[in-house]
């Protein structure tokens, strides 16, 4: 259940190893300079009507300061969504509350859509 809604979860394990793609390789840059994570679970939870209700993404790997020394970590981002069929009002911040702005990687890929390449 998410948000009292009934869901489905689907699991799946990717070996870093087997990762593909600039995107991916970027990506693994920046939020990972000392060691890039060594596994990624993706959990999707997919109501009855087949809409996304809530994605969670999980990084195992080692960080560490350098040297010698690393830790085992486990770094964990999730997302729900609600409110299907309803507008959205976003506004951006005022610059004194952006804590770092980035910019994202640029993709090789020449699917039609990002949604389409292999990360």
């Amino acid at each position: 259940m998410i948000a009292g809604v009934r869901t489905t979860e689907y699991r799946e394990s990717i070996d870093a190893a087997k990762w593909s793609g600039a995107t991916a390789l970027a990506l693994s840059a920046v939020f990972y300079p000392q060691t890039p994570p060594t596994t990624k679970e993706i959990d999707l939870w997919l109501d009855g009507q087949g809409r996304l209700r809530q994605v969670q993404v999980s990084s195992h790997g080692l960080e560490g300061p350098g040297g010698d020394v690393t830790i085992p970590t486990l770094n964990v981002g999730t997302w729900t969504f609600s409110n299907f069929n309803h507008a959205a009002c976003v506004a951006v911040p005022p610059r004194s509350d952006v804590l770092f702005e980035a910019k994202p990687p640029v993709s090789t890929c020449r699917a039609p859509s990002e949604f389409s390449c292999p990360i």
